[in-house]
């Protein structure tokens, strides 16, 4: 059963503030070094609803809410890097050379990556799951997986957000045996 839009924004956007609680408990830390700019970026324009390929229903009211109250999210500090993409950088895949399948054929969808080169990405249509790719060959829209296989880290896009708070505390905390996004 899908959740209603209301209580997708509801979810989407509570996440939401207790990320931008979390960055500022970080931010507010003494490092022992300068913290490059972790942030979620603000809407710069009009609250149009980016374009989406055919995705799960979940992801696809998931994602919508979450461009509706933010342009990204940028934390270069947090584990390896992590990264959701901006509006612009959402469409033309192929054009930015990301992949748009698995070699099994799937399509995926890529709106995110890592400080080393890997993706985040959801399947097109039924499956919701989120996965991390690493850096690997892509030809023609093909991601080449066989020597480094996707790997599921949340159920779905929502999922995949609150995964990001959890880093973002470990980061915090610096808790030197949590195993990040990436």
């Amino acid at each position: 059963m899908a959740l209603s839009t209301s209580n997708n924004d509801d979810k989407i956007q509570d996440t939401l503030i207790h990320l931008e609680r979390e960055l500022n408990v970080m931010r507010g830390m003494q490092w022992p070094y300068p913290l490059m700019d972790n942030i979620i970026r603000h809407i710069t324009r009009g609250n149009d609803e980016p374009i989406l390929p055919p995705l799960s229903l979940s992801n696809q009211n998931h994602i919508k809410c979450f461009y509706k109250y933010c342009d990204g999210i940028s934390l270069p500090d947090v584990g390896n890097g992590i990264f959701v993409h901006e509006r612009k950088l959402l469409v033309a895949s192929e054009q930015r050379r990301l992949p748009v399948r698995l070699e099994t054929g799937e399509a995926i969808w890529v709106f995110g990556s890592d400080g080393g080169g890997g993706l985040f990405a959801t399947f097109e249509c039924n499956r919701s799951e989120v996965v991390h790719m690493k850096p690997a060959r892509v030809v023609r829209g093909i991601y080449d997986n066989a020597n480094s296989p996707e790997r599921r880290v949340a159920e779905d896009f929502s999922d995949f957000l609150s995964l990001i708070v959890k880093d973002v505390v470990a980061f915090s905390r610096r808790l030197g045996n949590w195993r990040y996004l990436s």
